[in-house]
């Protein structure tokens, strides 16, 4: 009994599930892992899904603030129709350690974090303000972008 009773409090952790009709999140990063991205991390790498640009940071300073972008306190709620708008790769050495999708916009601003390689989700995260400024100035250089065809400033 007591071995169903933990792979039953594990899936629970490592899983959303649905409670009536309402998708849970799953919880929040556990400090453990924010400190390794933080302390470990060598490169952060952005793809969007929609936008015309990409990103790569590996200097530590800029990995840190990155970093910083990601708040310890987990969502309480999905809100319906939101869409991811970018995948974010954080990278040790040469190997992927975490995956993350950004979703931000209008009452839907958080991270959904992932094993790499596999599409269940093991974290949610919202973003702290530093991380809603951040995509609020990369999405203000992505329309430059369509406007003009070149980026004008930096983050």
């Amino acid at each position: 009994m007591r071995i169903k009773v933990l792979f039953f409090c594990l899936f629970l952790v490592q899983t959303s599930f649905v409670l009536g009709q309402k998708l849970l999140p799953p919880p929040p990063m556990p400090v453990q892992v924010a400190q390794m991205l933080w302390d470990s991390c060598t490169a952060i790498d952005y793809t969007f899904f929609e936008l015309p640009i990409s990103m790569s940071v590996d200097d530590q300073p800029t990995i840190r603030q990155n970093v910083r972008h990601i708040a310890l306190d987990g969502i309480l709620d999905f809100a319906a129709g939101c869409k991811p708008i970018a995948r974010i790769f954080f990278a040790k050495g040469t190997s992927i350690v975490l995956d993350a999708d950004v979703y931000f916009q209008q009452n839907c601003t958080y991270y959904m974090y992932f094993k790499h390689g596999e599409n269940k989700p093991i974290f949610a995260n919202k973003m702290t303000q530093e991380g809603l400024d951040f995509f609020k100035s990369v999405s203000a250089q992505a329309e430059q972008i369509k406007k003009d065809g070149k980026i004008s400033g930096g983050h």
